[in-house]
């Protein structure tokens, strides 16, 4: 007995002393010392990017910095698509008329082949509401939230009308079937990510009959299949250009342009002759500050040659192509003001080229 009651006391005593150790070896609650292995805390980021208007996200306050150093993978973006920094979705115009005719036509085919993130056209929800013009939409992200309603404004402009919701889903592409007459277009696409919202109208530029972006809007990628179309057709004031085959027409409205010229033009048509290969596309619209149309016409090689129709009329009705300008790989046409900075400014056209910079046809039409 008495042994083991030695035992027993230098057991605890030496129990005692590693316990002593321990505690001399542990940081004291509350000190702010870590183990030199231990990493900093990451820094937070989103993969999401900032929203196209002014407002910037506000940060999150839930969690801790360390939570930024989760394994979890970043969001997938939408497959087929060369996405550009503020992307938030891609459209593309495929026609006018019927969604299911249209979502079986060969401007799909093409929009589905090359950007397969569009999916199968069973799959494809879809937000309908008055008006033809029909456009796909693939949001970039899956994991986005999507809202399609009912839009217009009032008779100032200033206010803005919503009317019942046509759509709501997730970050899969849809169908958009609105009205592109009238001062506003009907329809909004709202996509929501994170703290990010991205509004949207569909609209069709009447001049060009491409879908309309506004010059240094990045928020929409356009992707619209670039398919030859039979009759291409452009239209500005008093004048239409147009295609039979691949030879481009001017016809004229002569009451509209009677109070330009004091006079009644023939209303034609008139073929363009003089160009040099097979005419792509048509485009008419305006150049400086008076109302006299200029016609271009995108060649197969991606040149450009040109016609100015008030001229052409005052010189006999000789509809001559006027030769080509000095621009190349052209692949699209869209009208804009363009401001020098006080009460002057001026209409213009720019021809943009294939690697998305526009030209201003204003100087290699008549210099500067």
């Amino acid at each position: 007995m008495r042994f083991y009651g030695k035992a027993a006391a230098l057991f605890a005593a030496l129990l005692a002393l590693a316990l002593l150790a321990g505690c001399a070896a542990a940081p004291q609650a509350g000190s702010s010392a870590a183990p030199e292995s231990a990493p900093p805390a990451a820094a937070s980021s989103s993969s999401a990017p900032v929203s196209s208007s002014s407002a910037k996200p506000e940060s999150s306050s839930k969690a801790p910095a360390a939570a930024a150093s989760s394994s979890a993978p970043e969001a997938k973006e939408a497959e087929g698509v060369d996405w550009e920094d503020g992307n938030f979705c891609a459209v593309a115009f495929l026609g006018y008329g019927d969604v299911d005719e249209l979502a079986e036509g060969e401007v799909f085919a093409a929009l589905v082949r090359d950007h397969p993130g569009f999916g199968k056209t069973d799959s494809i929800p879809r937000a309908e509401t008055k008006g033809d013009y029909v456009f796909a939409v693939l949001p970039r992200w899956p994991d986005a939230r999507v809202s399609v309603r009912e839009y217009t404004k009032d008779a100032s402009g200033s206010n803005e009308i919503f009317g019942k919701t046509l759509y709501t889903g997730g970050g899969g592409p849809f169908f958009v079937r609105c009205d592109n007459d009238g001062a506003w277009p009907n329809a909004r696409v709202t996509i929501t990510r994170g703290s990010d919202t991205f509004d949207y109208q569909p609209y069709v530029d009447y001049q060009s009959g491409y879908l309309y972006l506004e010059i240094g809007d990045t928020g929409v990628q356009d992707v619209t299949p670039e398919i030859e179309h039979e009759g291409d057709y452009s239209a500005y004031e008093y004048a239409a250009v147009y295609t039979i085959g691949a030879v481009p027409q001017v016809s004229v409205d002569p009451d509209a342009a009677a109070q330009y010229f004091g006079f009644r033009p023939e209303a034609g048509p008139w073929p363009v002759t003089g160009t040099t290969g097979k005419c792509r596309r048509v485009f008419v619209g305006c150049v400086g500050q008076e109302v006299w149309p200029v016609a271009l016409f995108l060649m197969d090689d991606g040149g450009v040659e040109y016609l100015e129709i008030a001229k052409a009329i005052r010189n006999n009705y000789d509809f001559t192509s006027q030769g080509r300008l000095a621009l190349t790989d052209i692949a699209k046409f869209v009208s804009a003001e363009v401001s020098d900075g006080g009460a002057g400014g001026y209409t213009t056209i720019f021809a943009i080229d294939k690697g998305g910079v526009y030209h201003d046809i204003s100087g290699a039409i008549y210099g500067g």
